[in-house]
């Protein structure tokens, strides 16, 4: 790492401490100081959602300029694809709460918000269901029915009772654990004047021991007009749980959903944002930094294809607590065609974690990231971001690249590396990035040397004939720019059996400077039948080592990379070999969601939706299943005609990912074809919000009106 490199870290490291402390709660009442935009925003907007270490740094803050920066930054805190231009977070909030002030209240503006209602569907979006009660016996009621909510860690069902009481418009959340069933009807649970209803008559669920007669009185009639899901509700948010302490679960569940927004953020930033506003315009925004990067492709003597990559970013930042310095990495690589649609995405974690001692053992080093990915030949384009979650800051890469089929004669460019070695692959052992069949190098991602480095060479000859493998010369010049005698290395090509070269690269006597490197494939006439460049900077005195993250990927022979290739095939349209990719890599790891969603997808591909839909069925409400896998299972039962069933699908798959215009509009079909206009409308209408651009979906919305 360059000194640059290091007072960007010591600035860092020493931010990241002063945010070490989570701050206590700050005061609740109106501030006084604020007036206007910034008022509305605490009090209303965030309200439901800010932390209390956010609310008691933006009290602080004494100028406009810095409370508008704060704002940005605190959508930026929340922002689940920060670098992209909208930020979902922000957009599905505010639709929230538009939605809470039209729909809950009555006609006053920003009053919905206010109201326990339109608090439960800020924190928690729309229910899956909707049960609207209005019997002459009992009060008003709505059952809100939500599906494995992930925001506040509730895997199955959970329902939320609202009643209307005596007085008031507004409908009241009922706490089994602190209110009473004679809350929910009329008369308040008196006797029943006509003697038909009395005290003797078994309750249709275990009852509460503290209630008393009028409570159980409330609770039969509860369960005899609007039957057991309201009167369950009485007892339990959570359906089946009514044992001993459901009523204090639902409690801790009701608590959960209000603290949902703020438990699952870490909020230090606010303190760091306070303690460094001068530098907020810099430092706290969504910040992209520069880097060097190395891509290359290699085949393995299996015949299979990886893309290899380094990634040296310009500092990276490390958060201090005690004596230990951590970052997160958060890294997502997407190959794409020439069009730009998708063949394959995946997304790795890297944690750091360094002691005091090690840190100071690295801080002199450069910091690089190594990974490598199974690819199939062909033309693609390789994004990669790297985003440090520390700091918000991120750094990409793009490179087009051209892969010719296996056997197709062809050299790589020359790469150049600090180390490199050949060694025996041992079995079940996990293949690193740059690792090549026998070959381990660890390249330099700008071609930087010191003048005194040894300097290794590696190059990968593939498909050369009998005849240029027996009597061919490998030949590698380092030339300077400014002329002078090249450096030359010639080895004869038998000497290298599997096509993999690794030499040491011949820089002995020379100055520091540019050259260039240029690899040579000579036949036995002496005439050159391939050739590839590459650069090398020489620069005086020793160079900082490198700090290496590699990514793994698992042993030869793991479904892994049948699911990865059959991936590609299926998006590029190749539906032969998917299918034998997928459906190998299936039925080697059936437990795994990932892999039969991949399978379902190439089934779909075929016209195969039955077999699809029982593949994906055996999963349904398995840890681990996700927006991807009820989407493909919607889009499998709309093929086979199952349309209802769709709609159940989709409406699952939106509790997942809120603001997917294709799930949307999906499953805004499959409503209008069961006749649901309102639901459909209320699908287009929500697509149309997150993706305004789609003529056909506005032309349909409009047909509705």
């Amino acid at each position: 790492m360059n000194s640059t490199s290091i007072r960007a870290l010591t600035a860092i490291l020493i931010l990241a401490a002063a945010a070490g402390a989570t701050p206590a709660a700050g005061p609740q009442a109106r501030p006084a100081a604020l007036a206007g935009k910034h008022q509305t925003w605490i009090e209303a907007d965030a309200a439901l959602i800010i932390t209390p270490g956010e609310r008691e740094a933006f009290l602080k803050l004494e100028s406009d300029r810095d409370r508008d920066l704060f704002i940005e930054e605190f959508w930026r805190q929340r922002d689940p694809t920060p670098g992209t231009p909208l930020n979902e977070y922000r957009v599905e909030h505010f639709r929230r709460l538009e939605f809470a002030d039209r729909v809950f209240g009555h006609g006053r503006a920003a009053d919905g918000r206010g109201s326990d209602r339109g608090r439960m569907y800020i924190l928690l979006g729309p229910p899956r269901d909707v049960d609207k009660i209005e019997k002459s016996d009992v009060r008003p009621l709505e059952v809100w029915t939500y599906q494995s909510h992930a925001s506040v860690d509730q895997a199955g069902l959970f329902r939320l009772l609202f009643y209307r009481p005596e007085s008031g418009r507004e409908y009241a959340l009922y706490n089994p654990a602190t209110d009473r069933p004679s809350k929910l009807v009329s008369d308040g649970g008196r006797a029943d004047k006509t003697g038909q209803e009395t005290d003797a008559t078994p309750l249709p669920f275990e009852a509460d021991k503290s209630w008393g007669p009028a409570d159980q009185r409330a609770f039969r009639r509860l369960a005899g007009t609007v039957g057991s899901p309201a009167a369950e509700c009485a007892l339990t948010c959570i359906p089946g749980d009514r044992g001993e302490g459901a009523a204090v679960r639902s409690a801790a569940l009701l608590g959960a959903i209000s603290e949902a927004p703020r438990r699952r953020l870490d909020d230090r930033y606010a303190q760091a944002f306070l303690a460094h506003k001068s530098l907020a315009e810099v430092g706290y925004s969504v910040k992209a930094i520069a880097n060097r990067a190395a891509v290359q492709a290699y085949f393995e003597p299996n015949g299979s294809c990886f893309l290899h990559f380094a990634v040296v970013p310009e500092h990276l930042a490390l958060e201090a607590f005690g004596d230990m310095y951590t970052a997160g990495l958060r890294t997502t690589l997407r190959l794409a065609d020439a069009s730009g649609r998708t063949l394959f995405e995946r997304r790795r974690e890297i944690p750091i974690s360094l002691h005091r001692s090690e840190l100071k053992a690295v801080q002199d080093k450069v910091f690089q990231v190594y990974d490598a990915v199974p690819v199939l030949p062909g033309a693609m384009v390789l994004h990669y971001r790297m985003e440090n979650t520390i700091n918000k800051e991120f750094t990409t890469v793009e490179r087009t690249l051209s892969i010719p089929p296996a056997g197709t004669m062809d050299m790589t460019p020359p790469l150049l590396g600090r180390r490199g070695i050949r060694m025996e692959a041992a079995a079940g052992v996990e293949p690193r990035a740059f690792q090549v069949g026998a070959i381990q190098i660890d390249p330099s991602a700008d071609g930087v040397f010191g003048t005194a480095e040894e300097i290794f060479l590696f190059l990968q000859l593939n498909g050369p004939s009998r005849e240029l493998k027996a009597s061919g010369t490998l030949e590698v010049a380092v030339s300077g720019n400014s002329g002078g005698t090249p450096k030359i290395l010639r080895k004869p090509l038998a000497g290298y059996a599997d096509g993999n070269i690794l030499e040491k690269l011949p820089t002995d006597g020379l100055a520091a400077g540019a050259y260039a490197v240029e690899a040579r494939l000579l036949d036995g006439s002496g005439r050159a039948v391939l050739e590839s460049k590459g650069g090398l900077a020489l620069r005086s005195g020793d160079q900082p080592a490198a700090w290496v993250a590699a990514g793994t990927n698992p042993p030869a022979g793991d479904p892994y990379y049948a699911f990865v290739l059959g991936t590609q095939a299926a998006n590029r349209g190749d539906t032969t070999a998917a299918l034998k990719s997928l459906v190998d890599a299936w039925r080697a790891n059936e437990e795994s969601i990932e892999f039969a969603v991949g399978y379902a997808k190439a089934l779909l591909a075929v016209k195969d939706a039955g077999p699809a839909r029982d593949v994906l069925g055996r999963y349904d409400g398995k840890p681990g299943v996700d927006f991807d896998f009820y989407a493909t299972l919607g889009r499998a039962a709309w093929m086979a005609g199952q349309v209802r069933e769709a709609a159940g699908w989709y409406d699952k798959a939106l509790l997942y990912q809120r603001n997917v215009p294709a799930a949307l509009n999906a499953l805004g079909e499959c409503r209008l074809t069961l006749g649901e206009e309102a639901k459909a409308r209320e699908a287009w209408r929500r697509s149309l919000e997150v993706q305004p651009d789609q003529p056909e979906i506005k032309k349909k919305l409009d047909g509705l009106k």
